[in-house]
C-alpha cells in the first residue's frame, strides 16, 4: 500500500502538510495569543515595500547549520508564503480554516 493510500485510509496529512502547522504557532505568537514575545523569537520586515502580507518575517544568516534547523528558522519560509487572507485572521479557529483551505488547493 502507497504512503498516500495509507494516509487516506488513516484519514492523516503529510508529513509535509503537519510540518506546515507549525504556522500556527507563529500566528499564535505575533497575534499575542500566547504568553512568548514575539522580538524575542522573530524579527519582522521593517519596508513597507514587501508582496504579500504585512506580517513577513526576516529569515537570518548563520554559518553554522545547527541554527537553521530550528523551529523559529524553519517556519520563516512557510510563513512568508502565506496570501494575506490566512495571516490577517482574527482568531486562532478562523487561521486554522482559512490554512487548510489554502493547503487544501495546494497540496
Amino acid at each position: 500500500m502507497s504512503y498516500e493510500d495509507r494516509l487516506k485510509e488513516l484519514n492523516l496529512y503529510s508529513l509535509e502538510r503537519r510540518g506546515a502547522r507549525g504556522n500556527l504557532e507563529v500566528f499564535k505568537i505575533l497575534k499575542w495569543f500566547n504568553t512568548v514575545t514575539a522580538e524575542n523569537y522573530f524579527s519582522q520586515v521593517t519596508e513597507n515595500r514587501t508582496r504579500g502580507h504585512r506580517w513577513k518575517l526576516k529569515k537570518g544568516i548563520f554559518r553554522t547549520e545547527g541554527r537553521r534547523s530550528f523551529f523559529t528558522e524553519r517556519v520563516v519560509n512557510h510563513w512568508n508564503r502565506l496570501p494575506d487572507r490566512v495571516v490577517e485572521a482574527e482568531t486562532i479557529g478562523s487561521f486554522k480554516n482559512r490554512l487548510d483551505a489554502v493547503m487544501n488547493n495546494t497540496v
